[in-house]
């Protein structure tokens, strides 16, 4: 062998030892098109045409990438093409929980006012819903004993490796998507722990993104848990402070918030029940219900303006408002049919957050949370920790909780009212991202894009022109609140 093929046997054994790994990971990874999946029926699309608005496909990936002809898993795609002539770049929206459904959000989506100018691509993240195989639990339902160990152990013998359903993974599968689509470099919008995968994949793959939207900032160098309790107690006090800067919600509920703590203490010692209509069942329900119930209610941008009301109502007695949880009446909305991962949830949480974090420091909180809202979401948390024993999954590599460097256009949004990844979220995150841009929503929950017009269009502006300054000014915008 002469001189020059010897160099050119080292060049090609140094370029498999490189690439080889992700050359393996392109071989497994496919993209066809596939039937949709059949949960589309539970929303209206007698105004699309399959083929021609959208479109329906499935991305397969390697359930781990360690692992050259292992498992694989299929995720479900939907395109909703563009409404409108555009040359714009696609939109890939990255959903929240973890283990939240993209598709379950397709009525926002298929009339966002951003479907005029992008495509608007929704992927299922692996062990949501929809994907083959899933992470659901329906042991929780079921009154099992040790339902998370029942629900881990059937995994587990079906051929799932819970430790393989990570942020890693998950942003891999993504980049993957983009590429096997052959799609230009898109815009990333993520919610919630969207924004945290959204992170990931610019920090492992910023060849593939063009604009990251973060909205309800969650970034990889936080904890959902280190501060819960203070996030809450931030929220609930926004709530109350923004209604009393008005006169007519203040002029209606003088004395919600005095009455809403004596309420909530009272439910910590007797609960209460709501007989269900047409049923010969009860709810009850403590002040750890309650709390819970809250801060969803919190997440609901739209629903903020009636939430003064609903606690009023609640106060007195008049607990009709949980009609909606059983099917009594029509707000629910079709994607609520489509239920959250459970064993997403516990996969992602277990690795990433919890073996990283300080417990007692945790449930002692800061000092400044007050004992009503502080003692139902300890007794909350002490179960989600408990829980983790249960999964037994490992600790993730601690380097993926170093804060995301990048040049890249990005735009942060975070809600006054948002009860679980404050303002201060994004803020830090933005510091380490120079081309970015924090708009700070005073009517905002948690997720304000397709809820709130004004962010929707300063979000349709950014993907115009990613780094021209943006007006911010309508984010000003305080809550119009619904009072008698």
């Amino acid at each position: 062998m002469n001189l020059k093929s010897i160099f050119r046997l080292l060049g090609l054994l140094v370029w498999v030892c490189v690439f080889g790994m992700s050359v393996a990971y392109g071989q497994q990874s496919s993209y066809r098109a596939a039937d949709c999946p059949d949960e589309l029926d539970l929303f209206d699309f007698s105004a699309e045409v399959a083929g021609e608005t959208y479109q329906c496909g499935a991305l397969t990936v390697p359930q781990n990438r360690r692992i050259l002809d292992g498992r694989t898993v299929s995720l479900p795609v939907l395109t909703l093409k563009a409404t409108g002539s555009t040359d714009q770049a696609p939109i890939v929206y990255l959903s929240g929980g973890p283990g939240g459904s993209a598709i379950a959000e397709l009525d926002y989506w298929r009339t966002s006012p951003l479907r005029m100018f992008h495509d608007i691509i929704l992927v299922e993240q692996r062990g949501t819903a929809l994907t083959s195989p899933n992470l659901l639990c329906p042991e929780f339902q079921e009154g099992m004993m040790l339902p998370v160990t029942a629900c881990a152990e059937r995994l587990r013998a079906d051929g799932v490796e819970l430790a393989a359903y990570n942020t890693q993974e998950n942003a891999a599968d993504i980049h993957d998507l983009i590429v096997q689509m052959g799609l230009p470099p898109v815009n990333l919008i993520g919610i919630s722990y969207g924004t945290r995968l959204g992170s990931a994949v610019l920090r492992d793959y910023p060849e593939v993104i063009r604009a990251l939207v973060l909205d309800s900032v969650y970034p990889v160098q936080a904890s959902v848990y280190d501060g819960r309790l203070s996030a809450a107690q931030r929220a609930i006090d926004a709530l109350f402070a923004a209604c009393y800067e008005d006169a007519a919600c203040q002029s209606a509920y003088p004395d919600l918030e005095h009455d809403f703590y004596i309420w909530l203490a009272r439910l910590n010692s007797s609960p209460a029940s709501y007989d269900i209509p047409f049923s010969n069942r009860d709810f009850y329900f403590d002040d750890a219900v309650l709390m819970e119930f809250l801060i969803q209610w919190l997440y609901d941008t739209r629903g903020i303006p009636s939430l003064p009301g609903t606690l009023s109502q609640l106060i007195e007695g008049d607990y009709s408002v949980f009609d909606v949880y059983f099917g009594l009446s029509g707000d629910i909305p079709a994607g609520a049919f489509i239920p959250l991962s459970d064993g997403l949830y516990l996969s992602i949480q277990c690795q990433e957050e919890i073996p990283s974090d300080d417990i007692e420091t945790i449930l002692r909180g800061d000092g400044r949370v007050r004992f009503e809202v502080a003692d139902p979401l300890r007794r909350s948390l002490r179960g989600q920790f408990a829980s983790c024993i249960e999964w037994d999954v490992p600790p993730a590599d601690p380097n993926a909780h170093q804060p995301v460097v990048s040049d890249m256009p990005v735009l942060l949004l975070s809600g006054r009212f948002d009860p679980i990844t404050p303002p201060e979220w994004a803020e830090a995150a933005a510091a380490t991202l120079p081309n970015s841009q924090y708009v700070f929503f005073e009517s905002g929950g948690h997720g304000m894009v397709n809820t709130l017009d004004c962010a929707t269009a300063i979000t349709m502006r950014f993907l115009r022109e990613p780094l021209v300054e943006l007006d911010t000014s309508c984010a000003a915008q305080k809550p119009i609140w619904s009072v008698p």
